[in-house]
């Protein structure tokens, strides 16, 4: 053989090498983001606001019972922690990692969700009843067309939740059921009035209608669906929605209409095909006033500040130099883990009864057809949801 051969032998082993690695970073690894987002009419005491934004969970486990996604979220130290669509999977017709992120999370930090379109097909088209019990049990609030007004001090914001409907189709299963499409009159019949006294922030699980919610006057959209584009290249972007539509227009990262802002997750799991070149993310998001001391500093630190620029070659490679490590590091991690465990130490911070009374309340889409009552409850839909936060601290209360 050649040396020329023999090069090119190892240059393909190494490719397939390189290949096999950023496929499993692109399902195991997680990212976490920050960006700063600017909010002109943001009120004083909401400056510095930290939020984390989580999507299309999709069943994805990271660590035992979800230990090493909650171990990175609670680090962050976020004031909030918006959940924004497809906790569950219908393809797989559970929702028990989602559940199982809630009791690691803890109830230190106030959650708030909108349903995705996964989430209601688990349900029928509306939101199942045990996943809000579960919810309610963890002290999370769903914003199902629903609103939340977010109070610090004298100061006040609006969080919105648009549950955007599935499209009933005839002899189709309804896990294959498409979300219906949106019009302003639409947004507006569901949602009412746009607020005018206070920023309003709309949480939103499919970004493909953002021109539709800037009409309907949100200053800050948060949302997710889109799974990074699946496949991500640099200078390119995402190439496929879930939908396999190629090159949709809102994947990853930040976008403005007019004076409204969104801001998309790449998410963490996926239901159809695989990732590649697109991490699993964690999104921390900053929000502050124009010319704030934070917004300086972020210029100053090279922080993303809304716009975002294109990844560029350079970023796309230390990324996957930095992802590659996180890898390595996991893996260690678990063998260690089970070493620890062989030898006697316990292994979880829940007990067996509670895996029973998870595995009990978790449905399945075949169970729930011939559960579901005739008319189901939302929580208080007819009732604002109200949260103070002590101007001093960081602990927030429901009223």
């Amino acid at each position: 053989m050649s040396v020329l051969g023999v090069i090119l032998i190892i240059l393909a082993v190494f490719t397939l090498i390189m290949f096999g690695l950023e496929l499993l970073r692109s399902r195991y690894v997680l990212n976490v983001t920050h960006n700063v987002i600017t909010l002109d009419s943001l009120p004083d005491n909401f400056d510095g606001t930290k939020m984390v934004v989580i999507s299309d969970l999709h069943q994805m486990r990271f660590g035992e019972y979800n230990e090493l996604l909650a171990k990175k979220i609670k680090i962050e130290e976020p004031d909030y922690i918006f959940f924004v669509g497809d906790m569950g999977d219908s393809k797989k017709y559970n929702v028990d990692a989602f559940y199982d992120l809630l009791e690691t999370l803890g109830r230190d930090i106030p959650f708030i969700m909108v349903p995705g379109n996964h989430d209601l097909r688990l349900g029928g088209g509306k939101v199942h009843k045990n996943f809000l019990r579960e919810i309610s049990n963890a002290g999370a609030v769903l914003l199902d067309n629903a609103c939340a007004e977010m109070k610090a001090g004298d100061d006040k914001l609006y969080i919105y939740g648009f549950s955007q409907p599935l499209n009933p189709q005839k002899d189709v299963d309804i896990k294959y059921w498409d979300t219906a499409p949106v019009t302003d009159a639409f947004i507006s019949g569901t949602l009412g009035k746009c607020p005018s006294d206070a920023p309003v922030i709309l949480l939103a699980h499919d970004p493909t209608y953002f021109g539709c919610y800037s009409n309907w006057g949100a200053d800050l959209v948060l949302s997710g669906h889109m799974h990074g584009g699946l496949i991500r290249l640099p200078f390119v972007g995402g190439l496929f929605s879930p939908t396999k539509k190629a090159f949709p227009k809102y994947t990853s990262g930040s976008y403005s209409i007019n004076d409204s802002k969104l801001y998309v997750t790449r998410g963490l799991g996926t239901s159809t095909f695989t990732r590649f070149g697109n991490p699993p993310e964690i999104s921390v998001l900053t929000l502050t006033q124009p010319n704030s001391r934070i917004f300086a500093e972020s210029q100053q630190n090279n922080k993303p500040v809304i716009d975002m620029p294109k990844e560029s070659l350079k970023d796309w490679a230390k990324s996957e130099w930095s992802s590659f490590k996180s890898l390595i590091q996991e893996r260690i991690n678990q063998v260690s883990d089970f070493f620890s465990e062989m030898f006697g130490k316990k292994k979880s911070r829940f007990s067996k009864e509670a895996d029973r009374r998870k595995k009990r309340n978790t449905y399945t889409a075949a169970k729930a057809a011939k559960r579901m009552p005739k008319e189901e409850k939302h929580i208080e839909e007819d009732k604002p949801y109200i949260y103070t936060k002590d101007k001093n601290s960081k602990n927030i209360k429901r009223k």
